[in-house]
This record gives C-alpha cells, structure tokens and sequence, in this order.
C-alpha cells in the first residue's frame, strides 16, 4: 500500500511534459522525522505517452524545499516475453 493520491494535472520537469500525482496527507498522521518541519509529500510524475511512472519526488510541503529522495526511473525498450509451450496460460486458451 503506498497511499492515496491526487491529480495534480500536467507538470512540466526539466522541459518534458508529465502529468503528476501527488499523495494525500491524512489528518492526523505522525511526523516521519523530527528534522522535518513541513508535511512530506510523494509526487509522481508519470509519462502520458507510455504510462509509466518515470519520476518520483520526496519533498516537504514548502516550495522552496530540498527533496529527500528524487528517483528518475527509466525502462528498457527490448524486453520480449516469450511464451512457453507448456505454460498454464498455453492450455487455457
């Protein structure tokens, strides 16, 4: 389980256009750090055109905060999955 999340429309991050997705804070919830002032959100950038998630950006609620983590995810374009003779999909069809 990774949270709730909202919409936050199209982003644009480092000239390419994404459409991001931010988590939803629950009231209530415990401060992860006692370093951390603000709320901490997790925002998603996803890319329109294949649908993957291709950044995702740790950071306080502030606008001029630092993030704790940036992840930039990238994925191979020659993946071929190979079906196999005997495999249980195989003989359902």
């Amino acid at each position: 389980v990774v949270g709730d999340f909202e919409c936050l429309d199209k982003a644009s991050v480092d000239g390419k256009e994404y459409v991001a997705y931010c988590s939803i804070e629950k009231p209530g919830e415990p401060a992860t750090a006692s370093l951390i002032e603000e709320p901490v959100h997790r925002t998603v950038y996803v890319d329109p055109d294949t649908g993957l998630p291709a950044i995702n950006i740790v950071k306080e609620e502030k606008p001029t905060a630092t993030p704790i983590f940036e992840g930039v995810y990238t994925y191979p374009t020659n993946i071929v999955i190979e079906g196999k003779l005997d495999a249980p999909l195989a003989r359902a069809r």
